[in-house]
Formats: C-alpha cells, structure tokens, sequence
C-alpha cells in the first residue's frame, strides 16, 4: 500500500486518545528537557509542532496531498525538525545566559 491508503486508514482515523495523551506528554517531557530555559509556553509551542511534523497525518500530506515520495517526504520533516531544534537551541542559550546575569545581580 505505497499510495497512502494506509497511511489514511490508521492516521486519520479515530485515534487511541490515551496513547495520543502519553505520547504527547512524551514531547513535552523531551523538550523540556533538551531547553530547560525556555519559557514553559514556548515549550509546549515546540514541542506541538515537532509532534506534528513527526505524525501520520503529516506523512500523508506530504506523500498524498503535496506529491512527495517517501524519500522526499522524510528530508523535508528531517530539515523542519533540525531547523526548529537549531532554533531552539539558540533561543534556549541566550534564554540561560539572561538567567545568569539576572541571578548574578542578586
């Protein structure tokens, strides 16, 4: 079943809801984890959208809806995720350091 009706059938039916929970609160654990410095808003931000990228109904946008070959769809989450945990690295970083300066003046 390489043209998605797999991935239609079990993506985008109704889902286990406590197997979702579990898995989401999986993400937010991980991220909050990988940037401790981020506001916990920003967090949960994050880590929806990489639980998005990382999900089956994005797989079946990307290969049925937009086209894209297996390969192709996993470079382009495989980019999105990296760009999204760079950017979140840089954001956490400088996030630590005004946590430094602001518990140095204490």
């Amino acid at each position: 079943m390489g043209d998605g009706r797999f991935v239609q059938a079990c993506g985008l039916s109704h889902p286990n809801d406590e197997a979702r929970r579990k898995r989401t609160l999986a993400f937010d654990k991980s991220i909050g984890v990988a940037f401790p410095h981020l506001p916990s808003k920003e967090q949960r931000e994050a880590a929806a959208l990489i639980r998005h990228l990382a999900s089956t109904r994005t797989w079946y946008a990307l290969t049925v809806e937009g086209g894209l070959d297996d390969a192709a769809a996993a470079r382009g989450a495989d980019w999105a995720v990296r760009a999204l945990f760079n950017d979140l690295g840089r954001r956490d970083r400088a996030a630590a350091k005004v946590k430094t300066k602001v518990k140095a003046r204490s």
